[in-house]
């Protein structure tokens, strides 16, 4: 999991963090999520789920220059044998 970090989008300044799967015990990802809440506010995060393996990158709108913004990810995974497995959630300001 990134930490959120303010990008330019075709000129808009937005707020992204991204969740990439590692390798791990030969488990197979079937599903990541990023998401990114702006400290304060009263909405939910936003979030984006990636496909598959790949990873998941949110970007959040609107920027508030001098707010702090939190990123989470989480997702699933099917170990060796068929059992699924949840990611942990990992949180970074």
């Amino acid at each position: 999991l990134t930490a959120p970090t303010v990008v330019s989008v075709s000129g808009t300044a937005m707020v992204t963090a991204t969740v990439t799967p590692a390798e791990c015990d030969g488990a197979v990802t079937f599903q990541t999520v990023a998401c990114i809440q702006m400290q304060g506010a009263s909405g939910p995060a936003q979030c984006a789920q990636g496909p598959g393996i790949k990873p998941a990158q949110v970007f959040y709108q609107p920027y508030r220059p001098g707010a702090t913004y939190t990123s989470t990810g989480r997702g699933c995974a099917v170990l060796p044998g068929g059992r699924s497995v949840h990611f942990r959630t990992v949180t970074r300001a």
